[in-house]
């Protein structure tokens, strides 16, 4: 877990700082031309390099760090080197007097473990009251905390003395454990907190200590937290604060979660995120309103859907109701207002049901319409984006329309959408043009 420490404490201080960084303009004494700073470093199979946008001594206590940031503009690439020691000279300083970290958009690639000692040095070769110059190496952990030997690091730029001291940041951890287990296969149960992610992946029969085995440890700006805790269709939340410097130990409790055994979940702030199959850089979200809207005498919980539009629905025993124009893709002139059951949570496979005829205005003709519900198939198992879901329901939806006055209807288009139990809307697909909607991620409130 110690490497879970220092990956989070280093992401943490990737943002707080290079947030924090004011742009700099160099005074250089003495007219002397201004040097380009660089940097760079090799790991197996590639190099990384560019710009070293600012470099500085500081005093810290009886202490003097040595600060570096670099960039890399093309891929969104940051890196910090430093450094401590009674005083900041020409030399070695290895693990732990030295801190390395480099990342992309925001996500640490790699980076020392500086409790292990003399595995990473960083060398001041040349520093003056203009410059500081080095080379670095040794052992270092990627994003997935496989160990990598990175050489040939070098550096070179012009060094500022007469700087603010940088941002103090105030850090806590948090150690989170649980004496139950996630059935079945994965990775454990898992814990969101601030955009970090975990897996708690044994169960304890007591209390551990901070960092202890099978736990998951996270490193956070001190202040207050919501905790995200999930095991299958289970999710429970807990409210923490971090103090500076201080080590909060959390238990997860799977008994504590609220069960959710709806197919259409409509707690206040859920939220569903969709990618479209085609182009899954292409998303769209799903919330759940906290407001209601009473209509002919019925409460409605609002969402907000895919297009940004405002749905209303509700729930009647294993019936769920929406009530909507039926605009049919804007094609319909004046579309009528009506409630209809759009799920039936305890039909059986190929079960149908109809709703009562409306009328249709298309281009100023008027005809008769109604939509007619088919349980496709239910209580299986399908694999989503990646992610297998269980206890399934698939609906397909058919609009049906009459050109003799509601003689007879015939089929002139459909939809299938498939629920999961605990969940909602897993996937909905039209078939002409094909469009497929996948659920990538959701969030259920109790």
């Amino acid at each position: 877990m110690r490497m879970i420490r220092y990956f989070s404490f280093c992401l943490a201080a990737l943002m707080i700082f290079f947030s924090c960084r004011k742009e700099t303009s160099w005074e250089i004494g003495d007219g002397l031309p201004p040097i380009e700073g660089k940097w760079e470093f090799t790991v197996p199979g590639q190099t990384y390099q560019g710009p070293l946008d600012s470099a500085y001594i500081y005093d810290y206590g009886p202490y003097q760090e040595l600060f570096l940031f670099g960039s890399a503009p093309d891929v969104e690439g940051e890196l910090i080197l430093r450094v401590i020691g009674l005083e900041i000279t020409s030399g070695s300083y290895p693990n732990p007097a030295a801190f390395f970290i480099y990342g992309e958009n925001g996500a640490p690639l790699f980076l020392n473990d500086p409790s292990e000692e003399g595995a990473f040095t960083l060398t001041i070769t040349s520093l003056d009251s203009v410059s500081v110059s080095g080379t670095f190496s040794g052992k270092v952990l990627d994003g997935l905390g496989n160990e990598k030997t990175l050489t040939d690091g070098k550096f070179t730029a012009m060094l500022n003395r007469d700087v603010e001291q940088p941002p103090q940041i105030a850090l806590g951890q948090l150690t989170l454990w649980s004496k139950d287990m996630c059935p079945g296969p994965g990775e454990g149960i898992k814990v969101t907190v601030d955009n970090q992610t975990g897996f708690i992946t044994q169960s304890l029969a007591s209390e551990p200590s901070c960092d202890g085995e099978g736990t998951t440890n996270i490193v956070l700006l001190a202040g207050h937290y919501t905790i995200k805790a999930e095991c299958g269709d289970k999710i429970v939340y807990y409210e923490v604060d971090i103090e500076e410097n201080q080590c909060t130990v959390l238990e997860v409790e799977l008994n504590d979660a609220p069960v959710f055994t709806d197919y259409f979940p409509d707690t206040d702030g859920s939220s569903w995120v969709y990618q479209d199959a085609a182009d899954t850089d292409r998303t769209a979200t799903t919330v759940v309103s906290s407001e209601t809207e009473q209509i002919d005498g019925r409460v409605y919980r609002k969402f907000t859907d895919l297009s940004g539009a405002t749905r209303y629905y509700r729930k009647e025993g294993n019936e769920y109701y929406e009530y909507a124009a039926l605009s049919h893709s804007n094609a319909v002139t004046d579309p009528p207002l009506i409630e209809y059951t759009f799920l039936k949570d305890n039909a059986a496979k190929n079960d149908s049901w109809e709703t009562s005829a409306y009328n249709l205005k298309l281009s100023g003709v008027t005809i008769r319409g109604k939509l007619r519900f088919t349980i496709a198939d239910r209580d299986f198992s399908q694999t989503i984006a990646g992610r297998q879901y269980n206890n399934l329901i698939a609906v397909f939806t058919e609009l049906l329309v009459s050109l003799d006055g509601g003689s007879s209807f015939t089929p002139v288009s459909s939809y299938t959408t498939i629920y999961a139990k605990g969940i909602g809307v897993v996937y909905t697909e039209t078939p002409d043009p094909l469009t497929q909607w996948e659920l990538k991620s959701y969030s259920l409130n109790p």
